[in-house]
């Protein structure tokens, strides 16, 4: 009804936001033997390959995921946010802290290698990816 109040109406979105918040943004399915998964893509710290299988860490949890570090690099590096740093990494450039010598520091203190042959590209990666944010 009009005329509509301030308080009513920030109440209502307030809540039709939490309810949708993170429909949109693109996210990764997968499922292992502990279950079923839908990851952000912005939640995503890096990927690793662990065995024949990549070990995909985010929001604090390790999982495994049946497929190899060729799928998964393709579907990582689809999003603006990521860059294989290494054969065997995939990181997420927004959970980078800083690089030192032929390391990638996370924010969470990890250190995630960076191989000689791809140094050069990651470094471009990463300085356009800063630039934009800064």
């Amino acid at each position: 009804m009009k005329p509509v109040k301030y308080g009513v109406l920030k109440i209502e979105l307030d809540r039709y936001f939490a309810r949708y918040r993170g429909k949109d943004e693109p996210y990764l399915n997968f499922a292992n033997e502990n279950g079923r998964y839908r990851v952000l893509y912005k939640n995503i710290s890096y990927a690793e390959t662990e065995k024949r299988n990549v070990l995909l860490h985010f929001e604090g949890q390790k999982q495994v995921i049946y497929k190899n570090m060729k799928e998964i690099s393709a579907l990582l590096c689809g999003q603006p946010q990521f860059v294989q740093c290494h054969q065997s990494f995939v990181v997420n450039m927004s959970f980078i802290r800083g690089v030192e010598k032929l390391e990638a520091i996370l924010t969470t203190g990890e250190r995630i290698p960076v191989s000689q042959p791809r140094r050069k590209a990651f470094m471009r990666e990463i300085t356009d990816y800063w630039g934009d944010i800064l």
